[in-house]
């Protein structure tokens, strides 16, 4: 199961499904007083049970949640190439000289498989229905942060839903360890849609002000009577509809 070069720039979206589903599924058995929360890991299943074999002395942490972006489409239906850009100015050193802006975002849709390994069929069948708990209506809307230090009222959603049914396929595939009927895989496809990806670019913003000068002459000798100067500045962004304050000297 190789990885695609798409998943690194959904990573955000990765991290977020990742965070929701360990803070909502938990098992029913408890350890050292405790309900065993259910973990949750990006990657292929392979890869992530020989790590967690390897970082736990070779004992299985169960229960445990993997889950791999299979399938990147784009939805170019779903685009406005008319967005007007916005952008920002920049900050350091570059003292404003460049602007960031955003183009129109793109819309993908993905699709995902989620593995679940559990301790046995009772363990199993409870954090399934656990899971398709979280999905009212067959949806889920997952909300984040845009850029919490910029604007944390700057509210995204992740939609993602289910298919009706699993499969049981606890055979792990290229695991060198002896495999037990005690550990229970259980596979689903899920499919995430809209997701958008935005991608800002830098620009050299064109002007920064405008200056001019203009004398006023005595009309009989031509003489210099005054001379006034005047700055323009230029407010708005590349992009936005010209916006403009006017400075007399």
């Amino acid at each position: 199961m190789a990885d695609s070069a798409y998943e690194h720039l959904f990573g955000r979206y990765f991290i977020e499904i990742g965070k929701f589903f360990g803070q909502t599924i938990q098992s029913y058995r408890e350890q050292n007083g405790e309900i065993d929360k259910l973990k949750v890991y990006y990657g292929s299943p392979s890869a992530v049970f020989k790590k967690i074999l390897k970082t736990n002395n070779k004992v299985m942490d169960l229960p445990f949640m993997n889950f791999k972006a299979l399938d990147f489409q784009r939805d170019v239906s779903q685009e406005n190439p008319f967005v007007r850009l916005k952008g920002k100015y920049a900050l350091g050193t570059l003292d404003g000289d460049f602007v960031s802006r955003e183009r129109a975002p793109q819309v993908w849709s993905i699709s995902f498989q989620f593995n679940f390994f559990t301790a046995g069929y009772i363990e199993r069948d409870h954090i399934i229905s656990n899971f398709y708990a979280q999905f009212p209506g067959a949806d889920l809307f997952i909300n984040y942060q845009h850029d919490p230090g910029e604007d944390p009222d700057d509210l995204r959603w992740i939609h993602i839903r289910p298919e009706d049914n699993f499969q049981d396929e606890t055979e792990i595939e290229s695991v060198p360890e002896k495999e037990t009927r005690d550990i229970i895989r259980t596979t689903m496809s899920v499919k995430m849609t809209n997701a958008i990806l935005f991608y800002p670019s830098w620009i050299k913003r064109p002007i920064k002000y405008i200056q001019t000068e203009m004398n006023l002459m005595d009309p009989e000798d031509g003489t210099l009577i005054d001379c006034l100067k005047h700055k323009v500045n230029i407010v708005s962004l590349p992009g936005e509809p010209l916006v403009f304050e006017i400075d007399i000297a």
